[in-house]
């Protein structure tokens, strides 16, 4: 048995396209003049730093909350309507779970976004547990995030597969003594070769997932 930890947006699912589509309609309908490199702006800021930006740089909203509670809004919607599921996800699932293992989701993303989704994608149910990283209060570049999920799923440290988009992510857990599968996606193609000298296997999709990780 293994306990299998899949992060959830750019590795389960493919959300960051209806994301960021989402935040530049909510400038578009604010009627604002935005840089081209506007993604790459964004994307390391985390929705508390895009909302803080949207007030400061455009001057959107009485305040930086009001906007983040204006684009948390949006976002909801997208993730319990839009977004969908990365190529080969729920085979993959279900043949783990078949086979014995335990699933669990750690994201980065809170629980408004990632259960509706879930729930609609009829994934949920296939999982041991669900975290967003805020309720262990630690981010992934914090290795005690991964010892606290360890203790968690109940499994050595050596028994737990960390499966992630991000090279930050799966440094941390590999630094703890985890397995890891570095997924591809487009905006974290940039890491591969990163990944690749540490990861215990990378994939493309999940149709190429091994299910033996050792």
């Amino acid at each position: 048995m293994k306990g299998y930890i899949f992060d959830f947006d750019g590795t389960l699912v493919d959300s960051m396209d209806p994301a960021i589509d989402a935040l530049l309609g909510f400038l578009k309908e604010s009627g604002v003049d935005y840089p081209d490199d506007i993604v790459s702006i964004m994307l390391p800021l985390g929705y508390k730093g895009i909302a803080s930006y949207f007030y400061k740089e455009f001057g959107l909203g009485n305040s930086a909350e009001e906007v983040f509670d204006a684009l948390i809004d949006r976002l909801v919607r997208v993730y319990s309507y839009t977004v969908g599921a990365n190529k080969g996800v729920e085979p993959l699932l279900r043949r783990l779970k078949t086979e014995g293992n335990r699933l669990y989701l750690l994201t980065g993303s809170p629980r408004e976004f990632f259960l509706p989704c879930l729930r609609r994608l009829e994934l949920y149910e296939m999982f041991d547990g669900c975290w967003s990283v805020a309720e262990f209060q630690k981010t992934k570049s914090d290795p005690n995030l991964y010892l606290a999920v360890a203790k968690e799923v109940g499994l050595p440290l050596c028994d737990c597969v960390v499966v992630d988009d991000s090279a930050e992510a799966l440094a941390t857990a590999h630094s703890v003594g985890m397995k890891t599968v570095g997924v591809y996606d487009k905006y974290s193609a940039r890491d591969e070769e990163k990944m690749r000298a540490f990861v215990d296997k990378y994939v493309y999709d999940f149709f190429d997932f091994d299910k033996d990780v050792s």
